[in-house]
C-alpha cells in the first residue's frame, strides 16, 4: 500500500487514511498553483469525479509546499473537488509527499490511481499540454486504466448492489438481528438521506 500523504494542513475534505472512505478507487493528484495556471486540471478533475461518481471515485489533491498559503484563496476561483491538502515540508521544498512519490523527477501534474484495495494501479502524467485549456470530453491517460479497473473489479455492479442493499436488504435483515445491528442499519439510512457517508 502506498504511503498516505503527510500534509501540513487539509484545506478541504480532511482525510485520516486510505481506508477512511471505504473500498473505492482513489486518484491521488500532485499539483501546484503555478502548474495549474499553465496546465489547468481542476475542470478535468471535476468532470472525472462526476463521470465516476457512481463508483465512488475519491480525489485527493496534494498542493506543493511552494503554493502553501495561497491555496485556500486560489480554490475560490479554481475549485478542486474532493480532498485538498498542502504538503508538509520537513525534508523538501516541494513537499514531503511530493518527494516520497518522486514528483520532482517527473514534474506536475502527476497522478496516481489506487484501486479499491488502495494499491497503485497506474501513475503518471495525465497527458495535457501547457497553455491548452481542457475541453469537455477530452480524455487523459487516466481514463483507460480507470475504466479497466472499474470493469475488472466490477465496481459499478458492487456499488449498485451496495446501494440496493442499504435501501432494502439492510432493513429487512435487521428485523432478525440484534437491536444494535438494527440501529446501525437505521443510522446508515439516515446518513445516506443527509448525503453523508457512514
Amino acid at each position: 500500500m502506498p504511503l498516505f500523504p503527510r500534509v501540513e494542513s487539509w484545506v478541504q475534505g480532511k482525510r485520516a487514511g486510505w481506508h477512511d472512505r471505504g473500498a473505492v478507487p482513489t486518484l491521488l493528484v500532485f499539483w501546484s498553483i503555478r502548474q495549474n495556471d499553465l496546465i489547468p486540471i481542476h475542470e478535468w478533475l471535476a468532470a472525472l469525479a462526476k463521470k465516476y461518481e457512481d463508483v465512488g471515485l475519491e480525489i485527493v489533491a496534494i498542493a506543493s509546499q511552494e503554493s502553501g498559503r495561497e491555496v485556500p484563496k486560489y480554490l475560490e476561483t479554481h475549485p478542486f473537488l474532493g480532498s485538498v491538502a498542502i504538503d508538509s515540508h520537513a525534508r523538501s521544498i516541494y513537499g514531503d509527499t511530493h518527494t516520497d512519490y518522486g514528483v520532482e523527477k517527473f514534474g506536475m501534474p502527476r497522478v496516481v490511481l489506487l484501486d479499491v484495495d488502495h494499491r497503485v494501479v497506474w501513475g503518471g502524467d495525465p497527458g495535457f499540454k501547457s497553455g491548452q485549456k481542457w475541453q469537455a470530453g477530452q480524455e487523459s491517460y487516466v481514463e483507460t486504466p480507470l475504466e479497466e479497473l472499474v470493469a475488472k473489479r466490477k465496481i459499478r455492479e458492487v456499488a449498485k448492489w451496495t446501494k440496493e442493499w442499504q435501501a432494502k436488504g439492510c432493513r429487512r435483515s435487521a428485523r432478525g438481528f440484534s437491536p444494535r445491528r438494527s440501529r446501525r442499519c437505521r443510522e446508515r439510512g439516515r446518513s445516506r438521506r443527509r448525503g453523508t457517508r457512514s
